[in-house]
């Protein structure tokens, strides 16, 4: 599992992603130099440009906020 950090600008890297999860929402950090293979593992994109910003609600992508929980714990 990957380290555990406090949520704080000093901790994000502009090559990381990072996962903010309450238990209802999970929000997604993610680094201008995000390495194209994780992105297309996690989000199935090859850039950080084609990431979708903002609140998703009801897409595809807020029914694999589970399974990528679960991915990144791995």
């Amino acid at each position: 599992m990957p380290k555990v950090v406090p949520l704080s600008s000093e901790n994000l890297d502009n090559d990381g992603i990072f996962l903010l999860e309450n238990g209802e929402d999970c929000f997604f950090y993610v680094g201008r130099q995000a390495s194209s293979e994780i992105l297309h593992q996690l989000f199935g994109v090859q850039s950080v440009e084609e990431v979708i910003s903002g609140q998703v609600k009801s897409s595809p992508l807020t029914l694999t906020c589970i399974p990528l929980t679960v991915a990144i714990q791995q």
